[in-house]
């Protein structure tokens, strides 16, 4: 007589094996996602962009309260490396003080998120174009005033009055 162990160790095991399939297929399949994702980081990397740039993939604003979160994907660096990135905001506009964020290199986000991050990469680059312009805009306008402050410093240096030999 068989017992009730037996049928539900060999279902277990038998699960186990599927979920074993399923996490090398999950994890390949994964991987393959990231490979056009360095690829267009490699691309990024050349433009020594220095700008972070955000765009909203998704939020939620509670109407009643004031409880919020959104989801983004951005171009920022992240642990010290600059690259395409994910990130996940929430909080509560009665209590800033614990508001939280957490973000990721694109290729460690939670899967799922890569998965709806995707499709916001040309939303991304069409952001990033809009800041990195506004970004020389900004700079342009302060050559001027550079240019005045060394002007003001040059004047301000007393000229040598001999050199020694």
């Amino acid at each position: 007589m068989a017992t009730n162990a037996e049928p539900l160790s060999a279902k277990v095991q038998d699960s186990f094996r599927q979920l074993t399939a399923a996490a090398a297929n999950l994890n390949a399949v994964s991987d393959e996602l990231g490979k056009p994702i360095a690829e267009l980081e490699e691309a990024l990397k050349k433009l020594s962009l220095g700008v972070v740039v955000w765009a909203r993939m998704e939020s939620d604003h509670e109407p009643d309260g004031g409880g919020w979160w959104t989801r983004d994907i951005g171009y920022a660096k992240i642990n010290g490396k600059w690259g395409i990135s994910l990130r996940s905001r929430s909080g509560d506009e009665e209590y800033p003080e614990r508001d939280r964020e957490e973000a990721w290199q694109f290729n460690e986000a939670p899967r799922w998120m890569r998965v709806k991050g995707i499709e916001h990469i040309p939303t991304l680059l069409d952001q990033m174009v809009l800041e990195t312009n506004g970004a020389a805009e900004k700079l342009r306008a302060k050559i001027s005033e550079a240019s005045e402050i060394v002007g003001a410093v040059r004047a301000s240096v007393p000229a040598p009055v001999g050199k020694k030999k």
